[in-house]
């Protein structure tokens, strides 16, 4: 019967590139989502800025 530790060795080299692969893959989909919704966010924020600007006030009877 082996040893836990020996099975965790010899498994080791399998399983380990899996999980930094996914790891870093996991990361690369979570930044590109953070920095998409940032960037979405800057943009909102900028047109409402710009819209509220550049918006003419109402005519006076239109109230």
């Amino acid at each position: 019967m082996r040893d836990p530790f020996d099975t965790f060795m010899i498994y080791l080299p399998y399983w380990l590139p899996a999980v930094i692969v996914g790891s870093v893959l996991q990361w690369l989909i979570i930044r590109g989502a953070v920095l998409s919704a940032l960037r979405r966010h800057s943009w909102d924020r900028r047109n409402a800025r710009e819209s509220t600007a550049t918006e003419p006030d109402a005519p006076a009877g239109s109230e």
